[in-house]
């Protein structure tokens, strides 16, 4: 299996974001998984990072599924970027002039849809959480371009599941178990991420949550009044005051 012209392969691109597509992600874990195997037998760490676009269905069902097109192209961007940028934070290039390092940056993969998995060679979690918070403050940024969406992140590096000792590298079944454990639970902690709004201060999570009530208005036939929104948002807050005491 060889890297050959992946960058001109069509069938490996996506149409909506030009990133790598999950034909790719297919066709080639078992070379990432190996790299990834050969750096903890070099006493490197990497680390996975799963993405996932919050509120888009939301999009498709009240503005079309143009605008939610163009969400995931601005979310892509912004995923893009950052993971770019962050090849300066992590060790991942111990050589410039060397054609294999070049081949060991950081990638974006869009798996489909709200999804993204992000490749991170040679780099630990403390740098892929400043890549996260990177993201996160640059859409924070952006806000009133995403239409309500926002996005998750959760990631885990190989320090989190053990590589067998007795692995056989040859063997594509085994290196890419041992790559699915560790997206797996990237996938677990970003479902984490997504239900925990602790991130957000009070003045984003009430703009979220009143585009959230006008949506689910909007998905059920009724259209809010700025009057009727703040009643059913003091009805929320009442409700999660009366959880607080309970705990």
């Amino acid at each position: 299996m060889e890297f050959n012209n992946i960058e001109n392969n069509s069938n490996y691109i996506s149409r909506l974001t030009l990133m790598h597509n999950k034909n790719y992600y297919i066709d080639n874990l078992y070379l990432i998984s190996l790299r990834m195997i050969k750096d903890i037998y070099k006493g490197e760490v990497s680390s996975i990072m799963f993405c996932d676009i919050n509120g888009l269905k939301l999009v498709n069902d009240s503005s079309g599924h143009l605008e939610g097109d163009k969400i995931i192209r601005r979310i892509a961007n912004i995923i893009r970027n950052c993971v770019k940028k962050g090849n300066n934070l992590s060790d991942n290039i111990t050589n410039p002039t060397s054609q294999e390092s070049d081949k060991r940056k950081n990638e974006v993969i869009h798996l489909g849809g709200d999804e993204f998995l992000v490749v991170l060679p040679k780099c630990n979690k403390e740098k892929a959480r400043a890549i996260k918070e990177n993201i996160y403050n640059i859409i924070d940024e952006k806000i009133e371009f995403f239409d309500g969406a926002s996005l998750s992140i959760g990631i885990a590096d190989t320090t989190d599941i053990e590589l067998p000792k007795n692995i056989d590298i040859s063997n594509i079944e085994e290196v890419v178990e041992y790559a699915h454990a560790i997206i797996k639970l990237a996938d677990k902690n970003m479902y984490k991420e997504k239900n925990d709004l602790t991130r957000l201060s009070p003045d984003e999570l009430t703009k979220f949550r009143l585009k959230s009530i006008n949506r689910l208005g909007e998905q059920i036939g009724l259209k809010f009044t700025q009057e009727e929104l703040e009643l059913i948002l003091n009805l929320i807050e009442d409700i999660e005051r009366k959880r607080n005491r309970i705990r």
